[in-house]
């Protein structure tokens, strides 16, 4: 009995032609740019590495021919040339770089995964290259090691943060994004648009959306998501078809789109390969790369989400960090911190320093510091400044005035530059506060929390976090909320030295600091 390829037949020639016949506008390879910024991190670290290592033998053993030896098996060899063991460690390193998938195209421009990455790929390769010369006794130079990683792994480091600038500011002028076509119920369609959009700038370039069911299709001709409309679409004609009119290379199914596994299965099989990809959002939101593992079980592609957790060897990593850059913080900057103390004293003769109550680590009051920047009695005026001025920027939970008259004449500088922040330091040295944390607040507010907003006090509050290198002031309370439980989930030491390095963008930029 021969087989009936019919079906097989009409499904190739729709992955073929559009409807009128002619090739859509994604008749381009899916993610040219990603393959092509991953080429290009190939050759950038290639450059990088060599450099680095090259660098490093000149300036600890000069540019002379210097040989080494080694006593492997209890025979010596002598007389090999030092260039020798440098080429072999750079290929090794740029071996485990690739191995170590630190250019995937999944996390090319994403989280801090694609640093952490790069540093514990550094970290194995020091290990590895110290082991073989320990114990193939190769007489390598213990200072040329010990400076050759460490300044490699910065400059590799930096390099990637280089590259990633570029690639942002590519996104915002609408260049290397991937087109993007949302299918599933009004609200998970919405959710994920709504994030895509905070997101700004994103890889992903929302063309279009639709309903999951075809059937139910009652959403009209656009659904608006913070200010931008977005064309719903039917999905009565074939999926591949509909998107490469529409121009799209990724089919995303939000979470909760209700479609049969044989729907979705369906769905798959009709994509062009290489040209359009299925994505299928889990559902869930706020949860960080390291966090999430896929396990196929029975022929299931199940998403395993690990409980946030912060282990004892991490808390000791980032208690150590802490207290050694509060430290040397307090004493490069003693001089500043002076002078900041007698300006404010002169500026009216009032305290030089401000100490309020805030909520921390596991719902513990402690009293933060900072340095003056408003009227002795700006605490009495706060309830007249609520009746008459409505909270013009910020929330109901939060209230902010961007022309607060409160605020001395000095203050206005010191807020602009976050330099009345700085006697936080000393929070961090006795423990109360981190360097990086979600925002400490007020008991007032806290007492206005729905209950999830709680799970933001499983870790310390911080001088500055996510809410402040996204918008600071600014921001919605919605958005607030939703920065701070995402770090307070998905801590990692890589993602506090990230933020520490994009806050002194935010406090020289001063952009939302009021």
């Amino acid at each position: 009995m021969a087989i009936d390829a019919t079906w097989y037949t009409k499904l190739r020639r729709s992955t073929q032609t559009s409807e009128d016949g002619l090739r859509g506008p994604a008749a381009t390879p899916e993610h040219t740019w990603q393959w092509l910024i991953s080429g290009r991190l190939a050759a950038s670290d290639f450059v990088v590495v060599t450099l680095a290592v090259f660098l490093t033998q000149i300036a600890w053993l000069g540019w002379g021919t210097t040989d080494l030896t080694a006593t492997p098996w209890r025979q010596q060899i002598a007389g090999v040339p030092y260039y020798v063991a440098t080429c072999g460690i750079i290929l090794v390193w740029l071996t485990a770089l690739s191995v170590g998938n630190t250019r995937d195209v999944k996390i090319i421009g994403s989280d801090s995964t694609e640093y952490s990455r790069v540093a514990s790929v550094s970290m194995h390769v020091f290990g590895i290259v110290a082991m073989v010369a320990y114990f193939g006794r190769i007489d390598l130079a213990r200072g040329f090691m010990v400076l050759a990683f460490p300044i490699g792994t910065i400059a590799l480091l930096v390099s990637r943060w280089l590259w990633r600038k570029w690639l942002i500011s590519q996104w915002r002028q609408q260049r290397m994004r991937t087109n993007v076509f949302i299918v599933g119920t009004q609200e998970s369609v919405t959710a994920i648009v709504d994030r895509l959009l905070v997101a700004r700038p994103s890889p992903f370039n929302v063309i279009a959306v639709a309903a999951a069911d075809p059937h139910q299709d009652l959403w009209g001709d656009s659904i608006t998501v913070r200010g931008r409309s977005f064309p719903v679409v039917s999905l009565k004609t074939d999926v591949s078809r509909q998107m490469q009119r529409l121009g799209a290379n990724t089919l995303v199914l939000a979470g909760g789109h209700m479609m049969p596994a044989r729907r979705v299965s369906e769905i798959s099989w009709s994509l062009q390969p290489n040209r359009q990809r299925l994505v299928v959002s889990s559902g869930v939101m706020g949860v960080g790369a390291t966090r999430l593992a896929v396990r196929p079980v029975a022929g299931l592609p199940l998403v395993q989400v690990e409980p946030p957790a912060i282990t004892r060897p991490q808390h000791l990593a980032k208690r150590s960090f802490d207290v050694i850059a509060s430290g040397l913080g307090i004493i490069l900057i003693s001089p500043l911190l002076a002078t900041i103390a007698l300006i404010v004293k002169l500026s009216d003769g009032g305290p030089v320093f401000f100490k309020q109550e805030r909520v921390g680590l596991e719902g513990t009051v402690f009293n933060m510091y900072k340095f003056r920047s408003m009227h002795v009695d700006a605490e009495q005026r706060l309830i007249e400044l609520k009746k008459k001025y409505p909270a013009d920027a910020g929330n109901s939970t939060l209230f902010k005035l961007k022309d607060d008259p409160r605020v001395t004449r000095v203050g206005k500088y010191l807020r602009r530059y976050s330099l009345d922040e700085l006697p936080q330091l000393f929070n961090v040295l006795n423990g109360t506060m981190s360097l990086v944390g979600p925002r400490p607040p007020l008991m007032r507010e806290v007492k206005t929390y729905d209950r999830h907003v709680y799970r933001k006090f499983i870790v310390k509050p911080g001088i500055t976090g996510l809410w402040q290198v996204n918008g600071r002031s600014n921001l919605s309370w919605e958005d607030s909320v939703r920065f701070d439980l995402y770090y307070a989930e998905n801590w990692t030491m890589m993602g506090d030295l990230q933020i520490l390095f994009r806050t002194f963008k935010a406090v020289v930029g001063s952009d939302g600091a009021y």
